[in-house]
This record gives structure tokens, C-alpha cells and sequence, in this order.
């Protein structure tokens, strides 16, 4: 889902916290202290990723609409979220009263702003700790915990448990995962909404897949495509990982940054609109060099929808300048999506560009229809059937005699011209059916429709339309004798 950024937009970072490996004296459990090194080459260093991350947006992004979402289990290392203080030094970790002569700096900065005490958030840090060792971590306390970190955190911070009973992992806790993710988006979200905005949110994903549970970042960036729908937002999704193995020749953790699957993402949507509505413009601004915000697509896509056979030099031009972005080009899928013999988007914009000399308007309403149909859009795909059998129609008349006076008549009344008294009766036929879905209060509606009343007779019936069209002798007879009503 293409990012605009004139939009308004909020990040959230998602993580999740494990227990990490046991120091070598076997007693101690937490994650590794390691530097990371993001590709713009600034560093941080924390033990838990997900507290690196967190710094780097911060700096990088400057903005208060940053939030951050962490997963954990009952025995994740709960206590190691107060290193998200940017007043947390871990070089002064192996001082003994470290952890009090922390909190007694955030106490004094904050000059009894806080709606607790250094006793409780202390008690509590300390219960967290104990707890987290036991596997004993309930949501009560969490949230007591959650509640007493957002007392001096600058972002705020949600908490969730993945209460793993007897170690069993079901579907029935995926979907309590999954709903966690929703809840805490819904919160965010409402604080944005307005009730006469119609623009929608754009929600930047930042999903660390370092640590712990692997298959929970996995649950949550396929859940935020529903999420997406219901809650009427936009996202993008960045992947980041601390590879840890890769740092070992070297003194930091390099982070690895994806945003290739959003781009996987962006080219199903974008191809799928294009497959079932030919619609090309959004995939054409991803995969393509060009300006996306210019609107000369948006200008050939109409012409090409309402049967304006003619683009002015510019957008001939624009159309012959089109080209992959060169990153693109080693990809497979995106070159065939642009190249494909069959369904390529270059196919189509050479067929809008020679558009002159495209089928004749019959064959073009035809396709039409049957992409009506195709998507279910049973009344459009009726309408333009029927179109599409008058132009057929009218092209043979004009074929006979350019200049009669037929042409001054009632559009429909050409149907009487036609020579074939089979072909009549049946485009006779489909001028009524059509009357009947158009004109929802026609008197002659329920009795003609009766025969028409379920979807297996529609098809039936269809299919007789169309070859009727496609195959049918629709050679007119142009005598005044033939013109009977």
C-alpha cells in the first residue's frame, strides 16, 4: 500500500521479548550487550534489539507519533524495557546500586511529575525480575509494569502477553495474539481518527523479527491486511533484524533493513486491481520511473475507460518513455508483471497508444461485458452486452448507407433493420432484459425477470447473448418495409 507522504502518518514499532541465552556461569539469563550498526552507519548499543530500534527512530524520525508494541511470554525478560529511557547507560550497568541510581535520576529530572514513587516503580522492577525467572509473569502485573515504564518513557509503550500454558502453542493462542495486535492498534488509531476526515491514516510498521517467538512477527504482518480493511488505514512494513551471527569478526551487529516484502505486497494488490479491472496506474508507480504524483496515468486510464480513442503527443510520449526502475529489473516477477506477453502492462499501454487501431466499439463493449460478469457485476455486464449488440448493429447499418435517414430515428429502433429474424427476436430479447434491471420500477419487471430468477438460468442465458454477438448474421436490410414495430 503505496506511501504518500502528505498523508498523516504514525509509526509503530512491533517486537517481541524472549528469555535470551544463559550467561557462562549458567545463572543469569538476558540477551547479549552488543552494538548495532544500522545501515546509515549509526550504532547503538542495548542488549535487547527492539530498545535499538527504538532509539534510531526516534532520532531518525523526529516525530512523537512514534509507538512501540512488544510481545512476550511469562518468562521473558520483562526487566530489561527500562534500557528504553534514553537516560539508561549500560556502561554503568556493573555498578552495584545501579538500578537505584537510575531511577533516582529519572525521579529528579522529572521533579515530582510522576503519578508514582522510585519505591513503586523500584518494587515493581524488582517483581517483574523475580517473576520473569519463575515464569510467573501475569497480566496484572504487566500492565502494573506497562504503567510504571510510560510514567518516564518519552513514547509510549503497550505490553502484551502470550500466555503459553504447559508450553503448548494452538491455533486458539494465535488468534489471542493476533487480537492482542488488533486491540493496541485500535487504541493508537482512535487518537487520529476524525469524524469528518475521509483521508486515511498512513501506519508505518517497523517489525523486529530478532528475537524470540520468529512465527509471532510473521502472525502480525499477515493480520494487519484485515486490519487494514476494517479500521480504514493505510500501512507500509519495514522487516529488521540484529544479525548477531554475521557481527562475529567484527565489534558491532550489523541490521539487516527489508522492505521488499511491502514492495510484494504493493505488486499483488497493485497487479490484482489490474487483472480484474484493468485498472494500471497505482502498479505503474511502483515499478516504473516516474513521478508519482503526476496524474497524466490517471488522465490515459480515463480516455482508455470511456472509449476515447485518441492520447494526445505528450502521453504518447510519456507512455514510449516508460521504463522499470533499474532496481527492478533483476527481478523476475516484477519483469514479467511489465513484460508478459499475455498480461503485460507494456502490452496494454502499447494497445492505448495505438488506440486507433484497436477492435471496432462492438468488440470493445463486448470485453467489457464479459469483465462485468467476470466480477460478478451482473446489471453493468447486462448493459453493456446490450450496447455492445447496437453498435454491432449500427456499424452495419452505416456499412449500407452512411447517409440514411435511419440515423435521425430512436436509437433502438435499428434492431428492427436487421435481416435475420432469429437475431432480431433474441437482440429483441436482451433489449428487454435490459430494460428490466435498468429501470427498477417497470411495471413489466416482475413478470419478464421471473424467468430469470436464479443465477443458473442468467448463465444459461448469457452464454446465448454472447454468441449471438460474437457469432451471429447481424447483416441489415435497410427497405422501409423491414422498419415494422
Amino acid at each position: 500500500m503505496g506511501k504518500n507522504t502528505n498523508k498523516k502518518q504514525i509509526h509503530i514499532i512491533i517486537g517481541t521479548i524472549g528469555r535470551g541465552k544463559k550467561s557462562q556461569n549458567n545463572q543469569n539469563k538476558g540477551y547479549e550487550f552488543t552494538t548495532y550498526r544500522f545501515p546509515d552507519q549509526r550504532e547503538y548499543s542495548h542488549t535487547f534489539f527492539t530498545i535499538s530500534l527504538y532509539r534510531y527512530l526516534y532520532d531518525s524520525l523526529n516525530t512523537k507519533d512514534l509507538y512501540t508494541i512488544i510481545f512476550g511470554t511469562n518468562g521473558s525478560s520483562w526487566s530489561e524495557l527500562i534500557q528504553f529511557s534514553k537516560k539508561y547507560n549500560p556502561e554503568q550497568i556493573i555498578k552495584t546500586n545501579f538500578i537505584e541510581d537510575f531511577f533516582t535520576k529519572i525521579f529528579k529530572i522529572a521533579k515530582n511529575k510522576l503519578n508514582t514513587t522510585k519505591e513503586e516503580i523500584l518494587s515493581c522492577y524488582e517483581e517483574i525480575k523475580e517473576k520473569s525467572e519463575k515464569q510467573e509473569i501475569n497480566k496484572d502485573l504487566l500492565e502494573k509494569w506497562e504503567k510504571n515504564l510510560n510514567e518516564f518513557l518519552e513514547n509510549k509503550l503497550f505490553l502484551a502477553l502470550i500466555d503459553i500454558k504447559d508450553n503448548k502453542w494452538n491455533n486458539s493462542l494465535e488468534h489471542k495474539i493476533i487480537s492482542e495486535l488488533y486491540e493496541k492498534i485500535k487504541t493508537i488509531i482512535n487518537n487520529y481518527k476524525k469524524d469528518d476526515s475521509k483521508e486515511k491514516l498512513l501506519v508505518n510498521l517497523h517489525i523486529d523479527i530478532t528475537h524470540s517467538y520468529r512465527i509471532i512477527p510473521i502472525l502480525l504482518s499477515f493480520a494487519i491486511f484485515p486490519i487494514s480493511l476494517i479500521q480504514n488505514i493505510e500501512f507500509n512494513i519495514k522487516f529488521y533484524y540484529g544479525a548477531f551471527e554475521l557481527g562475529n569478526n567484527q565489534n558491532f551487529t550489523p541490521v539487516i533493513v527489508s522492505e521488499v516484502p511491502q514492495l510484494m505486497v504493493d505488486l499483488y494488490n497493485g497487479y490484482s486491481i489490474y487483472k480484474e479491472y484493468g485498472y494500471f496506474p497505482e502498479i505503474l508507480k511502483k515499478i516504473c520511473k516516474i513521478d508519482a504524483n503526476d496524474d497524466y496515468l490517471e488522465d490515459i486510464h480515463y480516455k482508455y475507460e470511456m472509449n476515447i480513442f485518441s492520447l494526445n503527443s505528450k502521453e504518447i510520449d510519456l507512455i514510449n518513455k516508460l521504463d522499470l526502475k533499474s532496481e527492478y529489473k533483476e527481478n523476475k516477477i516484477i519483469t514479467d508483471i511489465y513484460e508478459n506477453n499475455n498480461n503485460g502492462l507494456k502490452i496494454t499501454l502499447e494497445n492505448i497508444k495505438n488506440s486507433n487501431k484497436r477492435n471496432e466499439p462492438w468488440k470493445i463493449l463486448l470485453e467489457k461485458a464479459k469483465l462485468s460478469k467476470q466480477h460478478k457485476n451482473y446489471q453493468m455486464a447486462i448493459i453493456l452486452l446490450f450496447e455492445s449488440a447496437m453498435e454491432k448493429i449500427k456499424s452495419e447499418c452505416y456499412k449500407k448507407s452512411i447517409n440514411s435517414t435511419i440515423f435521425n430515428e430512436n436509437y433502438y429502433n435499428l434492431i428492427y433493420y436487421l435481416a435475420n429474424e432469429k437475431i432480431k427476436k433474441k437482440i429483441l430479447h436482451l433489449k428487454n432484459f435490459r430494460n428490466c434491471v435498468v429501470h427498477i420500477d417497470s411495471n413489466s419487471k416482475k413478470g419478464y425477470l421471473k424467468n430469470y430468477d436464479d443465477l443458473k438460468k442468467f448463465e444459461e442465458e448469457w452464454e446465448i447473448f454472447v454468441k449471438t454477438i460474437e457469432n451471429g448474421n447481424f447483416k441489415v436490410n435497410l427497405s422501409p418495409k423491414n422498419n415494422l414495430r
